[in-house]
């Protein structure tokens, strides 16, 4: 039963790893301001 567990975790860790940095990535995404050349282009201009 505990082996069954820690593999179950072991699988479901990255994805859920993965998960909360797309959820972070996307929350500070929406909170960027509007402006499309600032949000992705940064300073360049």
């Amino acid at each position: 039963m505990t082996d069954a567990l820690v593999s179950l975790a072991i699988m479901i860790a990255p994805i859920a790893a993965v998960g909360g940095a797309l959820l972070l990535a996307l929350h500070a995404f929406r909170r960027a301001p509007r402006d499309p050349g600032k949000a992705r282009m940064g300073d360049w201009e």
